[in-house]
């Protein structure tokens, strides 16, 4: 289960028998565990159901996408193998602070997944491998941040485009996205923000106003008129959610500038060319989205994993062999923290 228009994920199971007749049980449901922090819920219960045995029309491909799933599959081992593999390493430092809120942990070392199980208040989740596990703002480096620098290397004029020029909602009278670009958007420097303590523009009780939007209309119009100009873009780092979403929505306006208005951001760039070849799972390949026509994905989170998908997405963006084909050498060099004399 998905809480509506957040990012948080409730996993559970649900058992019933099978009757002589073709005909099922009532179903018993479960769920002890979340993947947020604040909202804990034990649910649990009984329900009837129905079995209606048939081929679904997309079956084939549904095949296809399971069997390419499994065949990327990285070779899972438990921590405690950490030792043996690794003398005199131990596995217990790698416990994070507040176990008790940790759906699962783990690190992949010569090309062995080794893996936490996944906890539940009733004991260990039974289907750890297929555990469904939410981006929350990992989206802004995996969706935004990847998507930004495939755009300026197949354009690189994108990331000087004044931001009012693309957005329509941030041509304000008081110009202040007149002179905010792309590049000012992915690194969160764009002068405009309400307070410099950090992270409290984004505590601030009037995020929520962003956070429970549910039409493009009304998140776009927050993200463009919340913050007000406090000095010139690109001089101070101020962490927004916003800032992403805005870029999201410049990203989106200007690949359908240049592929047509069917062009889309996740499917175009995300899934189609990073997500399909890694062979990441199909809870991967969605993306949250405005509840309105735009269906503008939200960018700085709303992606969804496996514990696979992570594990491939971690040995992707970490290799060498990224970059030549994808990206411009100077933004991946300097998001890897390799070579930031192209910082500008």
């Amino acid at each position: 289960m998905k809480e509506k228009n957040q990012n948080c994920l409730h996993n559970g199971l649900l058992t019933f028998l099978f009757k002589n007749d073709g005909s099922v049980s009532r179903v018993a449901y479960q769920v002890g565990s979340e993947t947020c922090q604040y909202l804990k819920i034990n649910l649990w219960g009984l329900a009837k159901a129905r079995y209606l045995p048939g081929n679904p029309a997309n079956e084939a491909e549904v095949i296809k996408a399971w069997q390419q799933e499994t065949a990327s599959q990285i070779p899972v081992e438990p921590l405690k193998a950490l030792a043996v593999r690794y003398p005199g390493f131990d596995p217990d430092k790698l416990l994070p602070p507040a176990a008790r809120d940790i759906t699962v942990y783990g690190l992949v070392a010569d090309g062995v997944h080794y893996r936490s199980d996944c906890p539940t208040r009733f004991g260990p989740y039974p289907y750890c491998d297929v555990i469904d596990l939410p981006s929350y703002s990992t989206a802004k480096s995996v969706f935004a941040g990847l998507a930004y620098m495939m755009m300026v290397r197949q354009w690189p004029e994108f990331e000087r485009i004044n931001i009012s020029s693309l957005v329509p909602a941030c041509r304000l009278r008081d110009g202040r996205w007149d002179d905010v670009t792309p590049w000012h958007l992915i690194n969160m420097m764009t002068g405009n923000y309400g307070s410099d303590v950090f992270a409290a523009d984004e505590d601030s009780a009037a995020m929520s106003t962003f956070f429970l939007a549910e039409s493009h209309a009304d998140k776009i119009r927050f993200s463009c008129q919340a913050w007000p100009r406090q000095q010139a873009p690109g001089t101070r780092l101020i962490y927004h959610t916003t800032d992403h979403y805005l870029l999201g929505t410049a990203m989106a306006r200007f690949l359908h500038c240049k592929k047509g208005p069917e062009a889309d951001i996740f499917r175009d760039l995300i899934d189609k060319q990073i997500f399909t070849p890694l062979g990441l799972s199909q809870t991967s390949r969605v993306s949250q989205r405005t509840y309105d026509k735009a269906a503008q994905p939200l960018a700085a989170y709303g992606l969804f994993y496996r514990p696979n998908d992570i594990a491939l997405l971690g040995g992707f963006i970490h290799g060498d062999h990224a970059y030549p084909t994808l990206f411009r050498y100077q933004e991946w060099s300097a998001a890897m923290f390799t070579d930031t004399s192209h910082l500008k």
